[in-house]
Protein backbone atom coordinates (compact mmCIF):
# COMPACT_ATOMS: atom_id res chain seq x y z
CA UNK A 1 0.00 0.00 0.00
CA UNK A 2 1.30 3.41 -0.99
CA UNK A 3 0.78 6.44 1.17
CA UNK A 4 0.37 9.81 -0.42
CA UNK A 5 2.00 12.66 1.38
CA UNK A 6 0.42 16.06 0.81
CA UNK A 7 2.51 19.10 1.61
CA UNK A 8 1.21 22.65 1.51
CA UNK A 9 3.58 25.42 0.53
CA UNK A 10 3.27 29.10 1.21
CA UNK A 11 5.22 31.08 -1.28
CA UNK A 12 6.06 34.67 -0.58
CA UNK A 13 7.28 36.65 -3.53
CA UNK A 14 9.36 39.69 -2.83
CA UNK A 15 10.01 42.00 -5.68
CA UNK A 16 10.77 45.65 -6.11
CA UNK A 17 7.89 47.59 -7.58
CA UNK A 18 8.80 51.26 -8.06
CA UNK A 19 5.21 52.52 -7.68
CA UNK A 20 4.74 50.77 -4.34
CA UNK A 21 8.10 51.87 -2.98
CA UNK A 22 6.96 55.51 -3.11
CA UNK A 23 3.88 54.97 -0.90
CA UNK A 24 4.08 56.72 2.49
CA UNK A 25 4.35 54.63 5.62
CA UNK A 26 1.07 54.19 7.46
CA UNK A 27 1.37 55.58 11.01
CA UNK A 28 0.87 53.14 13.87
CA UNK A 29 -1.60 52.76 15.40
CA UNK A 30 -3.76 53.19 12.35
CA UNK A 31 -6.64 55.58 13.01
CA UNK A 32 -9.84 55.66 11.01
CA UNK A 33 -8.82 58.15 8.35
CA UNK A 34 -12.20 58.12 6.66
CA UNK A 35 -14.35 59.41 9.51
CA UNK A 36 -14.67 62.68 11.41
CA UNK A 37 -11.92 63.72 13.82
CA UNK A 38 -12.17 62.76 17.46
CA UNK A 39 -13.83 65.33 19.70
CA UNK A 40 -11.77 67.72 21.82
CA UNK A 41 -12.22 67.64 25.60
CA UNK A 42 -13.52 70.68 27.48
CA UNK A 43 -11.04 71.26 30.30
CA UNK A 44 -13.51 73.41 32.24
CA UNK A 45 -16.19 70.70 32.05
CA UNK A 46 -14.71 69.03 35.13
CA UNK A 47 -15.22 72.25 37.13
CA UNK A 48 -18.87 72.53 38.21
CA UNK A 49 -18.35 76.15 39.32
CA UNK A 50 -20.36 78.72 37.41
CA UNK A 51 -18.01 81.18 35.72
CA UNK A 52 -19.14 84.80 35.61
CA UNK A 53 -18.01 87.07 32.75
CA UNK A 54 -15.50 84.60 31.25
CA UNK A 55 -13.03 85.84 28.65
CA UNK A 56 -11.34 82.61 27.49
CA UNK A 57 -12.17 79.00 26.67
CA UNK A 58 -9.74 76.19 27.50
CA UNK A 59 -9.90 72.69 26.03
CA UNK A 60 -7.71 69.70 25.26
CA UNK A 61 -7.28 69.33 21.50
CA UNK A 62 -8.60 66.42 19.50
CA UNK A 63 -6.24 63.44 19.73
CA UNK A 64 -5.98 63.78 15.93
CA UNK A 65 -4.99 67.47 16.07
CA UNK A 66 -1.66 66.85 14.32
CA UNK A 67 -2.60 63.75 12.30
CA UNK A 68 -2.33 63.89 8.52
CA UNK A 69 -4.14 61.41 6.30
CA UNK A 70 -1.69 59.19 4.40
CA UNK A 71 -4.21 58.97 1.56
CA UNK A 72 -4.35 62.65 0.60
CA UNK A 73 -1.89 64.42 2.93
CA UNK A 74 -4.76 66.48 4.40
CA UNK A 75 -4.89 67.21 8.16
CA UNK A 76 -7.75 65.45 9.95
CA UNK A 77 -8.41 68.62 12.01
CA UNK A 78 -8.36 71.92 10.14
CA UNK A 79 -10.01 74.18 12.71
CA UNK A 80 -12.00 74.39 15.94
CA UNK A 81 -15.35 76.10 16.51
CA UNK A 82 -16.82 77.26 19.82
CA UNK A 83 -20.58 76.79 20.15
CA UNK A 84 -22.54 78.42 22.97
CA UNK A 85 -25.92 77.06 24.07
CA UNK A 86 -28.51 78.02 26.63
CA UNK A 87 -27.89 75.64 29.51
CA UNK A 88 -31.60 74.82 29.72
CA UNK A 89 -32.06 74.27 25.96
CA UNK A 90 -29.19 72.85 23.93
CA UNK A 91 -31.15 72.40 20.70
CA UNK A 92 -29.34 75.13 18.77
CA UNK A 93 -26.28 77.26 19.41
CA UNK A 94 -27.04 80.87 20.30
CA UNK A 95 -23.52 82.01 19.36
CA UNK A 96 -20.53 80.53 17.53
CA UNK A 97 -16.92 81.55 17.09
CA UNK A 98 -14.38 80.16 14.63
CA UNK A 99 -11.28 79.52 16.76
CA UNK A 100 -9.05 78.57 13.85
CA UNK A 101 -6.36 76.09 14.85
CA UNK A 102 -4.54 77.66 17.81
CA UNK A 103 -1.27 76.29 19.12
CA UNK A 104 -1.35 73.60 21.79
CA UNK A 105 0.47 74.76 24.93
CA UNK A 106 1.10 72.29 27.75
CA UNK A 107 -1.50 69.90 26.36
CA UNK A 108 -4.36 72.39 26.05
CA UNK A 109 -5.65 75.20 23.87
CA UNK A 110 -6.66 78.60 25.25
CA UNK A 111 -8.66 80.95 23.06
CA UNK A 112 -10.08 84.39 23.78
CA UNK A 113 -13.84 84.83 23.48
CA UNK A 114 -14.72 87.33 20.76
CA UNK A 115 -16.74 90.22 22.18
CA UNK A 116 -18.60 90.66 18.87
CA UNK A 117 -19.46 87.11 17.78
CA UNK A 118 -20.02 85.60 21.22
CA UNK A 119 -20.30 87.93 24.19
CA UNK A 120 -22.52 90.55 22.49
CA UNK A 121 -25.09 87.86 21.60
CA UNK A 122 -25.55 86.61 25.15
CA UNK A 123 -28.14 87.91 27.61
CA UNK A 124 -27.10 88.96 31.08
CA UNK A 125 -28.10 86.84 34.07
CA UNK A 126 -28.63 83.75 31.87
CA UNK A 127 -26.77 80.45 32.22
CA UNK A 128 -24.98 79.05 29.19
CA UNK A 129 -22.73 76.11 28.39
CA UNK A 130 -20.26 75.68 25.54
CA UNK A 131 -19.02 72.90 23.29
CA UNK A 132 -16.01 72.85 20.98
CA UNK A 133 -16.08 71.10 17.61
CA UNK A 134 -12.96 69.75 15.90
CA UNK A 135 -13.69 70.20 12.19
CA UNK A 136 -11.92 68.54 9.28
CA UNK A 137 -12.52 67.47 5.69
CA UNK A 138 -14.32 64.30 6.83
CA UNK A 139 -16.70 65.87 9.35
CA UNK A 140 -16.56 67.02 12.94
CA UNK A 141 -16.19 65.69 16.47
CA UNK A 142 -17.96 67.68 19.20
CA UNK A 143 -16.89 67.84 22.86
CA UNK A 144 -19.08 67.38 25.88
CA UNK A 145 -20.49 70.53 27.45
CA UNK A 146 -18.52 72.98 29.58
CA UNK A 147 -19.20 74.13 33.08
CA UNK A 148 -22.08 76.66 33.29
CA UNK A 149 -21.24 80.31 32.74
CA UNK A 150 -23.02 83.63 32.42
CA UNK A 151 -22.58 87.35 32.13
CA UNK A 152 -23.57 89.76 34.86
CA UNK A 153 -23.59 92.68 32.46
CA UNK A 154 -22.90 96.28 33.29
CA UNK A 155 -26.36 97.47 34.24
CA UNK A 156 -26.86 99.77 37.23
CA UNK A 157 -28.39 98.33 40.39
CA UNK A 158 -32.15 98.68 40.84
CA UNK A 159 -33.28 102.01 42.33
CA UNK A 160 -33.78 102.28 46.07
CA UNK A 161 -37.20 102.83 47.56
CA UNK A 162 -38.76 106.33 47.53
CA UNK A 163 -37.24 108.66 50.11
CA UNK A 164 -39.31 109.77 53.07
CA UNK A 165 -38.75 113.25 54.48
CA UNK A 166 -39.37 113.62 58.21
CA UNK A 167 -39.30 116.36 60.66
CA UNK A 168 -36.79 115.95 63.51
Amino acid sequence: MRKILTVAFVVTMLCAVPALAALPAIPQPVVDMMSAPAAPVMVAAVDPTTAVDPTTVTFAPSPENDTVSPFDDQPLVTRYELRVYLQADQAAAVATQDLGKPAVVNGSINAALDPTSVIAKLMKDTLYMAKVAAIGPRGEGVSDGSNPFGYAGKTPPPPPGSPVIRRP
